[in-house]
C-alpha cells in the first residue's frame, strides 16, 4: 500500500496525475472519505494487503459530505460518490452508528454527531450510560444494543458499490479501553471482547483471524461485490450487476 494522507504537496490536480500515471503502473488510487482519524486508520490497515495509493478528504481540501438521516447506506453512498466527484478519483466511504435498545434506538445515525455534541468519546461514554441509568435498563440483564456499518465504493459517474453488516450484543459497564467511544462499551454476541477490542486487534494485524468487527465484515462483503477487482486492476467490471448508478 502507498499511502500518504498528509502530503503537503498532495493537492486535487496532483492526485489526479498520480492517478494517470498509476493506470500504467496498475496502481490504482482511492480516496479514504472520511474526516475521522480513527476511522482513517482502520480503513488504511484494512486496505495495508492492496497495491492501492491512498489520499484523504483533508489531503484534497475537500469537505465532508453532510450526513443525512435516512440510512447507513444512503449515508455511505452519498458520502462516496460526492467525494468521487469531488476529487475526480474513486472514493471509500463508511457510515456506521450503534442503536440501544432502550433507548429507542438512539443514537443510531446520529452516533458520530451526538458524541460530537457529547464533547468527545469520554464524555458521550458517560452520558450515554447515565440515559441507561435514568431508564432503569441496567437490569435484569445487560441492555441489547446494534451496531450497524455501511460501506460504499463510488465512482465519479455516479456508480457504486454498497454492503452492509449488523452486530447484535450488549452494552457493558465499565467499558472496554478508552479512546474508542461507545464501541468499548459494545460486545458482540458470541465475543469476549469488546467492539474496541476487536477492532483494535484489526488495526494492529489486518490479517489476523480474529475479524470480527461491523466494518471488517462489510468490508469482505464489498470485496466480493467488486472492490477487490478495483483494488487490483484500477477498474469496476461494467457488467457488474451489483453496480448502482445515483443521479
Amino acid at each position: 500500500m502507498i499511502c500518504d494522507p498528509h502530503s503537503r504537496h498532495l493537492d486535487a490536480a496532483s492526485i489526479l496525475s498520480i492517478g494517470l500515471a498509476s493506470a500504467e503502473e496498475r496502481t490504482p488510487v482511492l480516496v479514504i472519505a472520511t474526516s475521522n482519524g480513527g476511522k482513517l486508520a482502520e480503513i488504511q490497515a484494512l486496505l495495508a494487503r492492496y497495491p492501492v495509493r491512498l489520499t484523504s478528504l483533508a489531503a484534497l481540501n475537500i469537505p465532508p459530505a453532510v450526513e443525512g438521516v435516512q440510512s447507513y447506506r444512503d449515508n455511505a453512498i452519498s458520502k462516496a460518490i460526492s467525494a468521487a466527484r469531488a476529487s475526480g478519483i474513486p472514493a471509500l466511504s463508511d457510515d456506521s452508528g450503534i442503536e440501544v435498545d432502550a433507548l429507542g434506538g438512539h443514537p443510531g445515525l446520529l452516533t458520530a454527531r451526538w458524541t460530537k455534541q457529547q464533547g468527545g468519546d469520554e464524555f458521550a461514554v458517560q452520558a450515554l450510560w447515565r440515559m441507561l441509568c435514568a431508564a432503569d435498563a441496567r437490569s435484569p440483564s445487560a441492555p441489547r444494543a446494534s451496531v450497524f456499518c455501511a460501506l460504499s465504493l463510488g465512482w465519479p459517474d455516479g456508480r457504486c458499490l454498497v454492503a452492509e453488516a449488523r452486530l447484535d450484543g450488549n452494552i457493558i459497564w465499565p467499558p472496554r479501553v478508552s479512546g474508542r467511544g461507545l464501541y468499548g462499551m459494545f460486545v458482540p454476541e458470541g465475543q469476549h471482547l469488546s467492539l474496541a477490542e476487536i477492532l483494535q486487534v484489526e488495526l494492529e494485524s489486518p490479517d489476523s483471524a480474529h475479524q470480527a468487527s461491523h466494518r471488517m465484515l462489510a468490508f469482505l462483503q464489498l470485496l466480493n461485490l467488486g472492490l477487490v477487482e478495483y483494488l487490483t486492476s484500477g477498474r469496476l467490471l461494467e457488467s457488474s450487476p451489483e453496480a448502482e448508478r445515483t443521479a
